[in-house]
């Protein structure tokens, strides 16, 4: 008679082992992931628009939660010589599924008496987190 356990008996104990396993990746990666979902956000095409030297820009709230004005680590929109010059995010709370105005009448026109600063392509980066999202808006 051999001593030892059976190969049912051990499958078993292997099954409930990698359940075991799975269990406990999915709880570390789920409490990874999440927050980087939570303050998610995208630029829709041609929400960003430039008029009269103004620039103003949107953001959609494509998160989890709430995103506000201080979520913003990077606002910034580009002169003509391609220069990222800071923006101030307005004081704003967009809720999940709503957008609203980000950046609003940033003045291309005031910088500093530059010729020609008004027109041209400019780029527009938002940075909320690990999230820098970039668009380009023109200006007649």
């Amino acid at each position: 008679m051999r001593k030892g356990i059976t190969p049912i008996i051990a499958t078993i104990v292997l099954l409930f082992i990698t359940m075991g396993l799975l269990a406990m990746a999915y709880a570390f990666l789920s409490g990874f992931l999440s927050p980087r979902m939570e303050k998610s956000f995208e630029i829709p095409a041609g929400s960003s628009v430039c008029s009269a030297g103004t620039i103003t820009a949107y953001v959609y709230n494509n998160g989890q939660g709430a995103i506000d004005n201080a979520d913003f680590n990077i606002a910034q929109v580009s002169d003509n010589d391609g220069v990222l010059r800071d923006a101030t995010p307005e004081t704003v709370t967009i809720q999940p599924g709503s957008s609203d105005i980000i950046i609003q009448d940033f003045d291309l026109c005031g910088t500093g008496g530059v010729v020609g600063a008004c027109t041209g392509t400019h780029t527009i980066k938002l940075g909320a987190g690990a999230n820098v999202l970039s668009a380009t808006v023109n200006c007649g």
